[in-house]
């Protein structure tokens, strides 16, 4: 498995992607590639040893039928509500979601609660993934400072498994996905 793999408007996944290796959660029924989610299970033991409660998984694997009804689903309710702006939501093919690699989370309460999933920002979790996340190989995706550069609006809660190597050097060197592959290939790191 490619963890660097870049999924996004330029770098599409073909229709029957899926990945090869996925295991499902169950507390949230929810799939993930098998090292993001032995990973995720570190990392959330690691955040309950420190005292915080356990993170949930909001979304993780999505097969390209999935990303397509729900893209089509958020249009569809957009235009009955007549929203001059279209909802950020990702097309099929792009979304890194189908890598199985990429998990949307949010605290144990917010979940009970029904939170709005953006409220995670301002979480001691979120302050915890900040600094920590790295150490088991996350990043998180949509950074607010790289809003250009990815062409994604910051999502606190949405976090991609990418390796531990390059998670440190990515949070090392304040790089996202799109400025840490060309470097990482041409010199090495």
């Amino acid at each position: 498995m490619d963890y660097l793999q870049l999924i996004n408007q330029n770098y599409t996944l073909p229709e029957k992607y899926r990945p090869t290796k996925l295991l499902l959660e169950p507390i949230s029924n929810i799939w993930l590639e098998e090292n993001t989610l032995l990973m995720f299970y570190k990392m959330n033991k690691s955040m309950q040893n420190e005292g915080l409660t356990a993170l949930r998984l909001y979304s993780g694997y999505r097969s390209y039928a999935c990303q397509n009804s729900l893209y089509l689903k958020t249009c569809r309710d957009a235009e009955l509500k007549f929203l001059t702006t279209m909802p950020e939501i990702i097309q099929a093919g792009k979304s890194e979601h189908q890598l199985g690699t990429a998990i949307d989370v949010m605290t144990t309460i917010m979940s009970q609660r029904n939170s709005n999933i953006y409220e995670f920002d301002i979480t001691f979790h979120k302050k915890w993934l900040d600094y920590n996340c790295k150490n088991f190989g996350f990043i998180l995706r949509y950074p607010k400072d790289k809003e250009d550069i990815t062409n994604i609006s910051y999502r606190p809660y949405h976090y991609r498994y990418v390796g531990i190597n390059h998670a440190i050097k990515m949070y090392n060197f304040n790089l996202c996905l799109e400025e840490y592959i060309p470097i990482y290939k041409s010199k090495r790191y």
